[in-house]
């Protein structure tokens, strides 16, 4: 059985399964926001995107990504790795 960490921490008192690899770069599933071109994409909003991209990146929104899960299961459900620079 394939399941992510997530889903693996909330039913794992149903289950009974065992991580085979808990850490690594495999496990990685990153995802990305960003704020689309409006002259290519008529009717999107620049300035809300660009508002949403800003929070989501704000260090108080990295934290609590960070943190989200860690109440309940122990451990955070997400690792945080924004950043407003662009990597080479």
């Amino acid at each position: 059985t394939l399941t992510d960490s997530g889903t693996f921490l909330a039913y794992k008192g149903d289950l009974a399964l065992e991580p085979v690899v808990e850490t690594g770069a495999m496990l990685l599933n990153v995802y990305s926001v960003i704020a689309i071109n409006p002259e290519k994409h008529p009717g999107t909003d620049l300035e809300m995107a660009s508002n949403l991209v800003a929070f989501l990146n704000s260090p108080e929104i990295q934290e609590l990504i960070g943190s989200y899960g860690v109440e309940q299961y122990g451990v955070p459900l997400f690792i945080p790795c924004a950043s407003t620079e662009p990597e080479e």
